[in-house]
């Protein structure tokens, strides 16, 4: 075994601790603040393997939620900017290094959880919704690029947005 594959899967762990505790969260700034240590960690650990398409997916992630948290809701031009920025620098970091297809998978979680994130409307439950979809998206991606600790992580992670999903909506839980 390495040691950038053992700081890699220790980076994602820690990580993938933060994006786990964030599906307990009720309010949208404080999801998205803890979400934000978590693609710090993982922007690192995907570098580490040479996982570019994930990095790169990271690092507008975090950008994303550090700007929603610091200007709140974003106009539509910047609503925009980050789906495409999601699509763009994705599919020209997949396709730049050799087409993987799986290097997909981490550029469509992204997009369409930016696309949820930045909309006026978003809630907590939105967030949680598409953080199940989008870990199970990573946790594939995460196979690949031999990341075990995010694959558990995330399929944990996405078990866990749902059943924080289905309670908020048994105690009747509308918008945070």
């Amino acid at each position: 075994m390495n040691v950038p594959f053992l700081v890699s899967n220790i980076l994602s762990g820690v990580g993938m601790c933060a994006m786990l505790a964030s599906t307990a969260l009720r309010s949208r700034r404080k999801i998205l603040a803890v979400q934000s240590v978590n693609h710090a960690l993982s922007m690192a650990a995907c570098s580490l393997l040479h996982g570019w398409s994930g990095a790169v997916q990271e690092a507008v992630n975090l950008v994303r939620d550090l700007a929603v948290l610091l200007f709140g809701k974003l106009n539509r031009f910047w609503q925009i900017f980050f789906v495409a920025a999601a699509l763009g620098l994705g599919a020209a970091v997949t396709f730049a290094g050799g087409f993987q297809w799986y290097g997909l998978l981490p550029v469509l979680a992204t997009a369409l959880y930016s696309a949820v994130v930045v909309h006026p409307r978003c809630n907590a439950r939105w967030i949680k919704a598409s953080t199940a979809v989008c870990t199970m998206m990573w946790a594939v991606y995460s196979l690949f690029i031999r990341n075990y600790v995010y694959v558990l992580t995330n399929v944990i992670t996405s078990a866990s947005a749902v059943l924080f999903l289905l309670r908020s909506r048994k105690q009747g839980e509308t918008t945070v």
